[in-house]
């Protein structure tokens, strides 16, 4: 009776340690957004790193090194699927022929859709002007503006969205990019204002107010990206560079 009685004493203090936990854990993600709101920069990025970017690069390593066999299936199913969407069904790869060399013929194929053009007879920078004029004409600019109406810019733009966006895009990008994790974050440097009031007609008087930090910076560090490295060996260092459009 009374070992019964101390199992369900452990059970119920479990229980409630981790509510508390979860609870402590949603409050952090309140205050991340708040102080971002009061321009508390400093003491956002040192709530941030120790509730989310801490945790989740710990447990993301984790993840990468436990669920290997996964990742490689992972890695099959999404190159499958992608390479029949970027060829436009012209390249229908099996499972088990679904490596990255064949996700790398689907992506010229998508690029002269898009851009009209053989994209691996451009150089880098030509490749990416093109993209960027591509992406300022239609369909592209009605989309951003949909998006920025379910999604307003500030949500987008808030320190809390993008770290829960760059801990999902760190899980989704095992199969393209490999292994990525979150720097910490640190404050970007004080700056001072300056205001200048009219005094007099003609003069200014200057204003200086307390220094304050500028928003943080989230990054995603990129250790080898895994894309980059086999659009090299197919088509050497410039093409591969092209075909990636981020070298």
């Amino acid at each position: 009776m009374i070992s019964f009685a101390f199992s369900q004493l452990k059970m119920w203090s479990l229980h409630m340690l981790g509510c508390c936990t979860l609870i402590l854990w949603v409050l952090c993600l309140i205050s991340i957004g708040l102080l971002g709101y009061t321009q508390c920069y400093m003491a956002q990025a040192i709530i941030a790193n120790c509730a989310v970017v801490i945790p989740a690069n710990i447990l993301l390593t984790v993840l990468y090194l436990v669920l290997t066999p996964l990742r490689w299936l992972y890695s099959r199913f999404m190159n499958l699927i992608v390479t029949r969407f970027l060829s436009f069904g012209a390249l229908k790869p099996t499972f088990w022929t679904a490596d990255y060399a064949t996700l790398l013929d689907a992506f010229p194929i998508a690029y002269s859709k898009v851009l009209l053009t053989d994209v691996m007879s451009l150089t880098e920078s030509q490749a990416r002007s093109a993209m960027r004029q591509r992406c300022a004409t239609a369909p592209f600019p009605q989309l951003r503006r949909d998006i920025a109406s379910i999604i307003p810019a500030w949500i987008m733009n808030s320190m809390l969205f993008r770290l829960i966006a760059a801990v999902v895009l760190t899980f989704v990008a095992w199969w393209l990019i490999g292994f990525t994790y979150i720097p910490l974050i640190i404050p970007n440097e004080q700056v001072q204002d300056q205001v200048f009031p009219h005094t007099k007609p003609g003069t200014h008087e200057a204003i200086q107010r307390p220094a304050r930090h500028r928003p943080s910076t989230l990054r995603m560090r990129i250790p080898q990206c895994k894309f980059l490295v086999k659009a090299r060996e197919k088509y050497g260092e410039k093409g591969g560079n092209t075909a990636c459009m981020n070298e």
